[in-house]
């Protein structure tokens, strides 16, 4: 049952993932490139595929944008003054998720709108709604005030099981794309990706099915080999009783004989 429904899910996060990017992608291009970004000037600490986990220990208030956007800009410049505001003071990192260029962020923090702010506490995402400044960011964290709101559900925190597969499913359309071997359609390579992991799937599970009834085959052949081994046991101690009985028999009547 299990595997049925990965089956069925893991070409939807392909999908998913390839069109959610897509548009994201699509309104940041729209925006233009924007200046360089300054995030190695300061106490901000840029996260990238490569330092992600880093956290899931910790406290850190995270921003995920695409600094190519105008509102990102102006969130980047918030960034660092709040980095400069609660850093030291705090004892809380701040970090910067850039989406302008490609990558599997985020699909691994599950985001579907820019700009996302994340409060992260020892691993725990919380999503901070509405629109905020320095006071209203050093307020939330200096009195606490994350502590009432919900955590990420669990399939949608960065280290589970569903979101690994939509980041694996994410960048293998993404290299099937740029191999070129489905032409620069970048749809099209999210399609044929979908097809073929649903072809790879079907496969396993009608594998696995096949192992499972060998297995089951073989096991009952086995017990049914034992219980017939068990009878014909049980019939050769009754036939060697029968004989001692009357064996028994004989000799008493032998000896009533002799009498």
């Amino acid at each position: 049952m299990l595997k049925a429904l990965v089956l069925l899910l893991l070409p939807t996060l392909a999908l998913s993932s390839a069109l959610d990017y897509h548009n994201l992608q699509g309104r940041n291009d729209a925006c233009g490139r924007g200046p360089p970004s300054r995030l190695n000037e300061g106490p901000v600490i840029e996260i990238d595929e490569g330092n992600w986990d880093i956290l899931l220990d910790g406290e850190w208030l995270v921003s995920v944008c695409a600094l190519n956007r105008d509102e990102c800009k102006r969130l980047e410049l918030m960034w660092h003054k709040l980095a400069a505001s609660v850093g030291r003071s705090l004892n809380i990192g701040t970090a910067l998720v850039n989406l302008s260029r490609e990558t599997s962020l985020f699909r691994r923090l599950s985001v579907v709108a820019l700009p996302t702010i994340y409060h992260v506490k020892d691993g725990a995402f919380r999503k901070l709604a509405g629109s905020h400044d320095v006071n209203t960011l050093r307020r939330l964290v200096e009195q606490q005030e994350w502590m009432g709101m919900p955590t990420l559900p669990f399939w949608q925190h960065p280290t589970s099981i569903w979101t690994c597969l939509s980041v694996f499913a994410y960048k293998a359309a993404l290299e099937l794309w740029r191999s070129g071997a489905v032409g620069n359609d970048y749809r099209r390579a999210t399609w044929c990706m979908c097809f073929l992991f649903s072809s790879l799937l079907s496969t396993a599970w009608i594998l696995s099915y096949l192992l499972w009834r060998l297995c089951t085959g073989i096991v009952k052949v086995m017990y049914a080999r034992d219980e017939k081994d068990r009878n014909v046991g049980g019939t050769i101690d009754v036939d060697d009783n029968s004989s001692g009985e009357e064996q028994g028999l004989e000799a008493g009547d032998c000896k009533e004989h002799e009498d």
